[in-house]
């Protein structure tokens, strides 16, 4: 059975010495919960984010706009609940199938945009295709999308060089861990809901983070609880390395 909130909130006031919540109210012991999961999902984002789940969308960008709000793009989540991923540009505006595959767009820093030469043109349509044809985001290769840029910028998608047309992007997003309301409205809620569940196995992990956030500086030589945070912290970083073929590599020996 999925470990909920109320329980992780239980397991923490026994680490804590506090079980009856005469030290640290609720609201405290439900915001290092949520600052630990917060934390892990950092770790897991800087060490591996091939294991987090993604979320697609497609959005016409229209013509002659240099940026928009993600909110914009992603209105059913709250900006900075989750990290854009990839964008790619689909070579005309019809729905993305065989025919009309993604092309990945590069990402560049929001300060190295539109950083061209006097003679260089702010629009893509602007631009010819490989036969001198003018090129109007649609169509055919792929090569002239080696060209296109998008960059995050606070909670602003910028796209170089603005585009003259329509384009229908798809873009993939990575949702933060949840949140939970310190009223404790949430506390019947797994600790790990939906695509997190996956992370389950890892809960102690958010069990001895919490309780380091509120319990603080151990007066012993050697914190128990940090010592086993280790522990599971090595085990995570294992089975994230060996998630991905940019993990930690391994050579089989005699594997006959």
């Amino acid at each position: 059975m999925a470990t909920t909130v109320s329980t992780m909130m239980t397991r923490v006031r026994r680490r804590i010495e506090d079980a009856q919540g005469v030290h640290w109210s609720d609201a405290e012991v439900i915001a290092a919960i949520n600052e630990s999961k917060n934390d892990l999902y950092d770790m897991i984002s800087l060490r591996n984010r091939d294991v987090l789940p993604t979320i697609s969308t497609e959005y016409v960008w229209t013509a002659n706009t240099m940026s928009v709000d993600l909110g914009a793009i992603f209105p059913a989540y709250e900006v900075g609940t989750f990290d854009v991923l990839l964008v790619s540009a689909l070579p005309n505006n019809s729905a993305m199938d065989a025919d009309n595959p993604p092309i990945p767009l590069f990402r560049k820093n929001f300060e190295e945009l539109y950083r061209h030469g006097r003679g260089f043109s702010r629009f893509y349509g602007d631009f010819v295709d490989e036969q001198g044809n003018p090129d109007m985001w649609s169509g055919g290769s792929t090569l002239r999308y080696s060209n296109i840029y998008f960059a995050i910028q606070g909670s602003k998608m910028y796209i170089d060089p603005v585009p003259h047309n329509d384009v229908r992007l798809r873009i993939e997003i990575v949702r933060r861990f949840r949140e939970y309301a310190e009223d404790g409205a949430d506390k019947t809620l797994p600790l790990f809901p939906d695509e997190e569940r996956i992370f389950q196995r890892y809960q102690r992990i958010i069990e001895y983070m919490s309780t380091l956030v509120l319990k603080g500086r151990s007066d012993e030589q050697s914190d128990p609880v940090l010592l086993q945070l280790n522990q599971k912290m090595t085990l995570l970083n294992s089975w994230l390395d060996q998630q991905s073929t940019h993990g930690t590599p391994r050579v089989v020996v005699d594997g006959y």
